[in-house]
């Protein structure tokens, strides 16, 4: 069987186990590949589009596996929402613009075409959209730029709110009003979650 790394097994560690048939007494064997790294390139290339807050990445929409004439589309991802359009002066009415929320925008990668990837901006039918990226790199790009963006704007968000409130002597109780005296000093917090964030990246 073959494998192949992408933009999802970034910070992930691959392990394989190896059983043998017929003699259980002759053991598993076990190995581990990873934590994975984005090259140097790529992450340079990715801390760029961060700091523009914006990218565009042209892709191929393919009606279905053997679509022989795909059309040429933008995807445009920025720190607020992805945005797909028809290239060209007659795109007008011909975009969908999704923000950022819980469980979308996403994307599926193709388990065996490197360069095919479902991206999924509502649970919609007409906003569900096969691409194939112009290269390995662009794809993973899309992938890492997305969920960079989408923890920003969403998870941290979250993450901050559901502690705004929270008694850190029992974590999982039910969420208490403060003290009007009490402050929440969210530059600590805000520090750290960037730190995880570059970890994760």
């Amino acid at each position: 069987h073959t494998y192949n790394v992408s933009a999802d097994d970034v910070g992930m560690h691959i392990v394989c186990y190896a059983i043998p048939q017929g003699d259980p007494t002759l053991g598993i064997a076990c190995g581990t590949i990873g934590p994975f790294q984005l090259d140097p390139i790529s992450r340079m290339s990715l801390d760029g589009h961060i700091a523009a807050k914006s990218h565009s990445f042209p892709a191929s929409h393919l009606t279905d596996e053997t679509d022989s004439r795909p059309r040429d589309l933008q995807i445009h991802i920025t720190q607020d929402y992805v945005k797909v359009t028809h290239p060209g002066s007659d795109r007008q009415n011909r975009e969908v613009l999704v923000p950022y929320s819980a469980d979308y925008p996403r994307v599926k990668l193709h388990p065996r075409n490197v360069v095919r990837f479902r991206l999924e901006l509502a649970p919609d039918f007409d906003k569900i959209y096969k691409f194939q990226a112009l290269s390995r790199s662009s794809r993973d790009a899309i992938v890492l730029l997305l969920s960079a963006f989408r923890a920003r704007k969403y998870i941290a968000t979250n993450f901050i709110l559901s502690r705004l409130y929270q008694n850190p002597a029992t974590p999982g109780a039910p969420l208490t009003a403060v003290e009007a005296t009490e402050e929440f000093d969210i530059v600590p917090v805000s520090e750290r979650l960037e730190k995880e964030l570059d970890r994760t990246l």
